[in-house]
């Protein structure tokens, strides 16, 4: 993981159509519907994003404000730790998030 840039979100995506308005039709033509665009690098704060989230949730019990996320964000943070915590116990088989 790049500690500089952590996140990179591309701007891509397939339209279907070809530039004449035809529909795409092999592989060729697929080729030539995708779409290319910028490359955004965000900002993003460093640190342990676990960590960063306790220390937020913190901070807010002392001062008394909301946090960004709730019980049920963190009871889904939850379920998917244990989760793939289960998975590497049996071999990264796929487990199910309740």
């Amino acid at each position: 993981m790049d500690l500089n840039e952590p996140v990179h979100l591309y701007h891509k995506g397939v339209s279907g159509v070809r530039a004449d308005g035809g529909l795409v039709d092999g592989f060729a033509g697929f080729r030539s519907s995708i779409r290319e665009g910028d490359l955004i690098l965000p900002r993003v704060a460093v640190g342990e994003p676990v960590r960063n989230e306790c220390e937020h949730h913190l901070d807010c019990l002392q001062r008394g404000v909301p946090c960004r996320s709730g019980a049920a964000e963190g009871v889904a943070v939850v379920r998917v730790l244990e989760a793939v915590e289960r998975s590497l116990r049996h071999g990264s088989t796929e487990i199910a998030i309740p």
